[in-house]
């Protein structure tokens, strides 16, 4: 017999791109294919995308003329300048993303998370940056030609700040982790232990939640004393947990041990941190990145032990 309480999701997969339907522009002679992109990849709400944001996406050679000098439309241009249409249809963002939603969330953000009039900046907006970064690495890289570096220096200040959001010391951490935490590890508990009877309607319990319980959880299993292994638990402690991380906690019977042995019904404790791998390295088809096996944090423990570590008694 044994009773299992895994966290699992059915695996994440972005939604088909869609082109999008515009009305034809015109524009004079003498503008270039730059311009012409600029007017017509556009909202009407939010106004049209930069010239930067479209450097190394449109043609450099000029708009053809009719040779009137009036204004000349697209639909009436050379086939070599792309329309919004084609381009939407040729750009892969994923999510059904366009242009215009792009530049208006990098704008947001960067309008949040510098402050010119005082020349200071929002630690608080960091998570939010390096989840942007990561989102367009993983789906809009081969149109930003300097998302890397961007990427590495977004991910060298998360790893830094997002942890302490759960205690700098580790002290702290454990404290905050074990406030956080402490009434799902006592329902897990619970229903571990009612798995150990016969007419047990369930062994499988899966539990979802936010991003800050899965932090508190980790730092609290890795800071009770739990970790049989040094090496992962520093490992496991600094690095980055992302979509799908998850625990799971196993309930063993060992039939070979006595009735009145510790080990007879014994824990098994696993972690993993999710998609946290690099995505210029690990991003597989369709825009998916890979999600790390579970690591073993405590191969073995008693199940009395487990519930006096967490449950006061």
């Amino acid at each position: 017999n044994s009773s299992t309480s895994e966290d699992s999701a059915t695996a994440w997969q972005p939604v088909g791109d869609q082109s999008q339907a515009t009305t034809a522009v015109s524009t004079p002679p003498s503008s270039s294919a730059t311009t012409v992109l600029q007017r017509t990849v556009s909202n009407p709400e939010h106004g049209s995308v930069s010239h930067e944001f479209l450097t190394g996406l449109s043609p450099t050679s000029s708009a053809p003329s009719s040779g009137s000098g009036s204004p000349v439309s697209m639909a009436s241009q050379s086939s070599s300048v792309p329309t919004a249409m084609s381009l939407q249809q040729n750009m892969h963002l994923g999510h059904q993303q366009e242009l215009w939603m792009m530049k208006e969330r990098w704008d947001h953000l960067v309008e949040s998370f510098y402050d010119p009039d005082t020349q200071s900046f929002d630690a608080t907006k960091i998570p939010d940056i390096y989840d942007c970064v990561k989102y367009d690495a993983q789906h809009c890289r081969k149109y930003l030609d300097r998302i890397r570096p961007l990427y590495r220096g977004a991910k060298r200040l998360a790893d830094f700040v997002i942890p302490q959001e759960y205690g700098v010391l580790r002290k702290d951490k454990l404290i905050i982790g074990r406030t956080v935490v402490q009434p799902l590890l006592t329902r897990i508990i619970q229903n571990l232990e009612s798995g150990l009877a016969d007419d047990a309607e369930t062994r499988v319990h899966l539990y979802f939640s936010s991003e800050s319980h899965v932090h508190c959880l980790r730092n609290t299993l890795l800071l009770s004393g739990l970790c049989e292994n040094k090496s992962v638990a520093t490992t496991l402690e600094s690095i980055e947990l992302n979509y799908l991380s998850h625990g799971v906690i196993r309930l063993y019977e060992d039939v070979s041990k006595d009735e009145d042995d510790p080990l007879r019904f014994y824990v098994n404790v696993q972690f993993s941190p999710g998609a946290a791998l690099d995505p210029f390295t690990w991003l597989q088809r369709n825009h998916l990145l890979p999600v790390s096996r579970s690591v073993p944090i405590a191969a073995r423990i008693s199940l009395a032990e487990f519930k006096n570590m967490f449950i006061a008694s």
